[in-house]
């Protein structure tokens, strides 16, 4: 609840954010309902010939089962799981899994092509694909390009070295005990479309760490073998005031990084591939006045060549008038 105060310029300046020392967003959205009411509906999906209901008892037994599966297969705080899958119950249970384990969770549209996963995957140093058949056959094709990539899990079952699902989660435990994460672990990685040029991680909410990072990393170049806790208390000795569960997980990534091969840039041969993308803007008109316009963009991915053109709205019809435009390019 806010404080009452007189006015918003006092409420601004008392307003502090009350930010817990742990926070795990699966409990969170999930277990805090599921130990409440565990049979309150949480997700409805409407199907053509019946409707689907998990609750939030189900959904906990779920994402904790789920949970179990990864840790068995190696899987561990920090680590970068993939889901490729259409919107489905079995998308949030993964979800709330992996934020369960500590690990972290890198959405992808089921539509994205062998190109687009390739770059993002590699990129993001994935170690588990949650999918279907229809990705697992995406996947085969680039599976030599991942060399991060140990675990591929397909909600249409098993197939070859392809793990089925809902097989790894019927000898799991439905009780697990999550991972005691703070507000400065990282629990998702969203790319941007990539429309300027390769997509891009987002970046979050920064942590007290990053300031000294620098230090970290050459102080790991010089002395390689240095403990965690010798390495805390040459920070701490400059002013550094975090925590330690946060500050361990940062030295880990940077000793992955010191030992992870160069990555290739990932390029397209002439007319093979481009990005399309909208974007929203809001103008003054010497005449109309102030009102919201759409930008069309569109850039070749090899010559990085890009068309845009303003447009009043950004609806189907739109779209494809504009791409029989660029055929008159």
């Amino acid at each position: 609840m806010l404080p009452t105060l007189p006015d918003y310029a006092s409420l601004m300046q008392a307003f502090r954010w009350a930010i817990p020392d742990r926070y795990n967003i699966g409990v969170d959205v999930c277990d805090r309902w599921a130990s409440v009411d565990p049979r309150r509906p949480a997700i409805i999906e409407d199907f053509s010939d019946r409707v689907a209901v998990t609750d939030f008892g189900t959904l906990r037994a779920r994402s904790n089962q789920l949970a179990h599966a990864l840790l068995r297969l190696g899987l561990a705080r920090g680590d970068r799981v993939a889901i490729l899958l259409p919107p489905a119950a079995d998308v949030v249970a993964s979800h709330i899994a992996i934020y369960k384990l500590g690990a972290i969770a890198l959405p992808l549209a089921s539509v994205f092509g062998v190109d687009a996963l390739d770059y993002r995957l590699r990129d993001a140093g994935v170690r588990a694909v949650i999918t279907n058949a229809g990705g697992v056959a995406k996947l085969v094709q680039i599976r030599a390009h991942l060399p991060a990539l140990e675990v591929v899990i397909s909600t249409d079952g098993a197939d070859g070295s392809t793990l089925g699902f809902d097989a790894i989660l019927e000898t799991a435990s439905a009780e697990f005990e999550p991972v005691a994460t703070g507000p400065d672990d990282p629990a998702m990685m969203i790319y941007t479309s990539g429309t300027t040029g390769q997509p891009k991680p987002r970046k979050g909410r920064g942590s007290l760490v990053d300031a000294y990072e620098p230090v970290l990393r050459d102080y790991l170049e010089r002395y390689p073998d240095m403990t965690v806790v010798r390495l805390l208390e040459e920070v701490r000795a400059r002013g550094y005031k975090g925590g330690y569960t946060v500050f361990r997980q940062r030295v880990k990534q940077l000793r992955q990084q010191g030992h992870r091969p160069p990555v290739e840039r990932f390029e397209t041969g002439p007319g093979v591939q481009a990005q399309m993308d909208w974007a929203t803007y809001t103008i003054d008109f010497s005449q109309e006045g102030r009102r919201k316009v759409q930008l069309f963009s569109y850039v070749l991915g090899y010559s990085r060549r890009q068309y845009i053109h303003f447009t009043a709205s950004q609806d189907l019809e739109t779209t494809i008038r504009e791409h029989l435009s660029l055929i008159h390019i």
